[in-house]
């Protein structure tokens, strides 16, 4: 088979943990049909993406180790991985991310060594547009070289924060103002007894207050976001726990509050009888686009616009350790958990001046800052203005779907036109069907993606063939 000539070139742009589930699993279903694979990331580092880059013990994976597995039917893969390697951690222990990076590295290093029937290439480079052409498509990278390539899985991930928007945007100018909150020369610009604001209370400010927690910071600690919600916490001992699947109700309603009520009316019912609140949540998980794709468009706004915070919090959640150090910080007065929008951001030469209006009583309010990091997570797709999705944009190739939120896109990742005609040879994974699945960005949504995408794009070429 290594003599063949590949008949097709597949391209995956994002190197991250979506762009590896896709690799891996064109790999691991490859038919006899010879495929060339290019995968493209810009940071030139495959594989463990924005999340499992850390180098920290202490971070942690939010979800248990025995549904970490990198495959759909294999949930508890990660786990046996552990035990294979001399790692003594339980079935619902979370594990620290950079050991599951190490895994990741490990099965893809695995698939490509073991790979006999196609060619893959791992290119370091950022794809600033793709263009058709009668063979398929153009991938051109910024340094303006290109190449050609059949079909293309856009899984490029989380990007940068977007900076709050002001009418004064001279602090985003400011060296103490630090927007990419993964980059990791932060934490050596920041000095012991440094006031910092966090902008943003979800999972990456999550991982800065334990950041600072384990440096011994001193100084005061300020998280702001619109609500102020910072992440609810697993509750380890309701893991052998279950509820009934209540998914027929939801779907029976079109109307958000009814939804919401009925979740509640389980809630309660659920702990009466001594079940976790967690637990009754979690059952709809696997039905959850189901039930989104029931709701009429403006009930589907009114989620986003009322209730996308809360389920946030509440669905995506943090071992006990990190909320217990966060709490501890809290007690000690180190930490406030600030709800309410920035109004202003003015640099007084040594310090920011951060004036915010108050969620809980709607005065404008100010704090003093030396540091500021935007942990306010990445934007939607639709509204992130890298050279690619711009330019993709501009020429409608990629169109933002009903809610503005990810890409037009079929439920199985193929990309459609404002036409609702599906364009050939074009896929999307993970942030880009957001809208479209409403839980698209979770390990247990994108191996079940990219298994399915991967079967997919193999099925076509084998009947090709």
């Amino acid at each position: 088979m290594r003599g063949m000539t590949p008949q097709k070139t597949i391209s995956i742009i994002g190197g991250g943990l979506s762009g590896a589930l896709v690799l891996i699993n064109l790999l691991r279903q490859q038919t006899a049909t010879p495929l060339t694979i290019k995968w493209i990331e810009k940071t030139g580092e495959f594989g463990t993406g924005i999340a499992y880059s850390t180098d920290k013990d202490y971070h942690l994976l939010n979800v248990p180790a025995n549904a970490m597995g990198l495959y759909h039917d294999r949930p508890t893969h990660f786990h046996e991985w552990l035990l294979q390697n001399g790692y003594q951690y339980s079935e619902h222990d979370y594990v620290p991310r950079k050991i599951y990076a190490g895994y990741i590295q490990e099965e893809l290093t695995h698939y490509l060594k073991n790979n006999r029937n196609s060619m893959v290439h791992l290119l370091h480079g950022e794809v600033k547009d793709i263009e058709s052409n009668h063979n398929g498509y153009w991938v051109i990278l910024s340094n303006n070289k290109r190449f050609q390539s059949d079909e293309i899985v856009i899984a490029t991930g989380n990007t940068i924060p977007l900076p709050p928007a002001l009418r004064d945007m001279t602090y985003t100018q400011h060296p103490s103002y630090h927007n990419n909150p993964w980059e990791k020369a932060n934490n050596q610009f920041i000095r012991r007894n440094d006031d910092i604001l966090l902008i943003g209370t979800g999972l990456t400010t999550v991982d800065h207050l334990l950041d600072l927690y384990h440096q011994d910071h001193k100084g005061n600690i300020y998280a702001l976001s619109r609500n102020g919600y910072i992440p609810f916490t697993h509750y380890p001992c309701s893991r052998h726990q279950q509820y009934p699947d209540y998914t027929h109700e939801l779907i029976a309603t079109s109307d958000i509050s009814k939804i919401y009520s009925i979740i509640r009316q389980h809630i309660r019912k659920g702990i009466k009888a001594g079940i976790d609140w967690r637990i009754i949540l979690d059952t709809i998980r696997p039905t959850l686009p189901k039930i989104w794709n029931s709701l009429p468009l403006e009930q589907k706004k009114q989620f986003h616009k009322r209730l996308h915070a809360l389920w946030n919090v509440a669905r995506h959640r943090i071992p006990v350790l990190c909320a217990d150090i966060i709490h501890s910080m809290k007690e000690k007065k180190q930490l406030r958990i600030l709800g309410g929008r920035i109004a202003e951001i003015r640099n007084t030469g040594n310090e920011f001046e951060v004036t915010y209006t108050s969620r809980k009583s709607g005065l404008q309010e100010t704090i003093r800052v030396q540091k500021i990091i935007n942990c306010s997570g990445p934007p939607f797709p639709a509204h992130d203005n890298s050279p690619l999705f711009k330019n993709l944009r501009e020429r409608s190739m990629l169109c933002p779907d009903e809610l503005g939120i990810g890409w037009n896109a079929t439920a199985d990742g193929r990309i459609m036109n404002r036409e609702q005609e599906i364009i050939t040879g074009l896929y999307t994974i993970g942030s880009g069907l957001k809208g479209i699945l409403f839980e698209s960005t979770a390990l247990p949504e994108l191996r079940q993606q990219a298994y399915a995408l991967a079967q997919l794009i193999n099925n076509t070429h084998a009947k090709v063939a």
